[in-house]
């Protein structure tokens, strides 16, 4: 019932699209790709630019020393007290150093 309704559409059909518009379309799929292409470059030039830059020095270490720590877990000094004398060390409750939980 539909054969010949069928067969003459499909006969029509083309896969391609006619040479003109099909050189349109990669036309601008050229300038898509060259866009692409300049965008990657300049991302290209930045990135080799900053891995070219010399490494930001580390600080200089401290010219007094830290004084070791009374205990496991001791507590940071206190405001105003001299160098060396640290607060005693915290007795901690539980398992963790943060005392989070306590």
């Amino acid at each position: 019932m539909y054969e010949g309704v069928a067969g003459a559409t499909l006969a029509s059909m083309n896969h391609l699209p006619p040479p003109a518009e099909e050189l349109a379309l990669l036309d601008r799929e050229l300038v898509r790709l060259d866009a692409r292409r300049v965008q990657l470059l300049h991302r290209r030039t930045w990135l080799l630019g900053v891995l070219q830059q010399p490494a930001t020095p580390l600080p200089p270490f401290p010219a007094h020393p830290v004084p070791p720590a009374a205990g496991r877990y001791a507590a940071p000094l206190r405001p105003g007290a001299p160098a060396g004398q640290p607060r005693p060390a915290v007795r901690r409750t539980c398992c963790c150093p943060w005392a989070a939980c306590c």
